[in-house]
């Protein structure tokens, strides 16, 4: 997804979008949490009222996890399952090993790559 692609969608090109999308990019889900933290110079408000636009234009879709917070994740994605870190919280797509059924949510809960080193 590009700022491009917004403009297609509707949506204006701002810098807090432009950030959000970089972020999204990374093959991983994100909480709303985690995103007011990463995202520098962007309040609070501003990236729920990004989440709740881009998610309205299919830009991105939201996620309920068993972790308890939900999730969000670039759409389209192929089929995956989710590994929350249980040290960090960092919630990284990985294949499903599941590959018969696509009707469901699976999550593991391991560590993440940065924090098994």
């Amino acid at each position: 997804m590009t700022l491009e692609d917004l403009s297609k969608k509707g949506l204006r090109q701002t810098s807090a979008r432009e950030k959000l999308l970089h972020l999204f990019s990374e093959d991983r889900a994100w909480t709303a949490g985690q995103l007011v933290k990463e995202i520098r110079g962007v309040d609070r408000a501003t990236v729920f009222r990004n989440l709740n636009a881009l998610q309205k234009k299919g830009v991105i879709t939201s996620l309920h996890s068993h972790h308890g917070e939900g999730l969000f994740e670039l759409s389209g994605r192929s089929h995956h399952a989710h590994q929350f870190c249980s040290n960090c919280g960092k919630v990284e797509c990985v294949p499903c090993p599941i590959k018969t059924q696509k009707n469901h949510n699976l999550e593991f809960f391991n560590l993440c790559k940065v924090c098994t080193k």
